[in-house]
């Protein structure tokens, strides 16, 4: 996430992205500190634990990294809001989303039973002849 201001975190405050689909899993941190991520379908809201010490980051550039699992390779822009103590603010990002690669498929152990005895009957069929 790029930020143009001073940026502090305390316990509870979060990050918020809509404008999601098919959300399946996220995980968040800022410079190197987890965030505890909470998703919905349509939403994921990152919120710094009440545990941690507070965070803070001065000055501007890339902050933080975010990332989110969907089924659904979202393109289109995803809005986020920033609730942090000095500074709140929000915006847009433009997708896509991480979708994993599809399963690869494995054969049925029962086809390669069929297999075999297909062989062997050609086999015993060419031997006959």
């Amino acid at each position: 996430m790029d930020i143009n201001h001073p940026l502090t975190f305390q316990g509870g405050n979060q990050i918020v992205f809509t404008g999601l689909s098919g959300v399946q899993s996220a995980w968040g941190d800022i410079g190197g500190n987890p965030f505890d991520a909470t998703t919905t379908n349509t939403t994921v809201t990152f919120t710094w634990p009440q545990s941690a010490p507070s965070l803070q980051q001065s000055g501007s550039g890339q902050v933080g990294d975010f990332v989110i699992t969907s089924s659904v390779n979202t393109t289109d822009l995803i809005s986020y809001s920033v609730s942090s103590v000095l500074n709140p603010f929000g915006g847009t990002v433009l997708g896509p989303v991480y979708v994993p690669p599809p399963p690869a498929v494995v054969p049925e152990p029962s086809l390669f039973v069929l297999l075999c005895i297909g062989l062997s009957g050609v086999i015993g069929y060419t031997r006959r002849l």
